[in-house]
């Protein structure tokens, strides 16, 4: 290939193009589960206050999810 004036050739091999691909997926698999995430934190019901030294208090203040 001649070329005349000053330009910019780009070539790129064949399979290369798996990475832009590649790169493209992820970026969308992240905001997809970003939404996900989102909308089970909104979904995620909230447990009330009570009142410190109650029993329900103490109750609810200890509560895990293996409980």
């Amino acid at each position: 290939m001649y070329l005349k004036d000053k330009t910019d050739v780009a070539f790129r091999p064949f399979g290369l193009d798996v990475f832009d691909k590649l790169s493209s997926a992820c970026s969308e698999l992240r905001k997809r589960l970003e939404m996900e995430q989102s909308a089970l934190r909104a979904a995620a019901p909230v447990l009330p206050k009570f009142a410190e030294g109650t029993k329900v208090g103490a109750l609810v203040s200890n509560l895990t999810s293996t409980y």
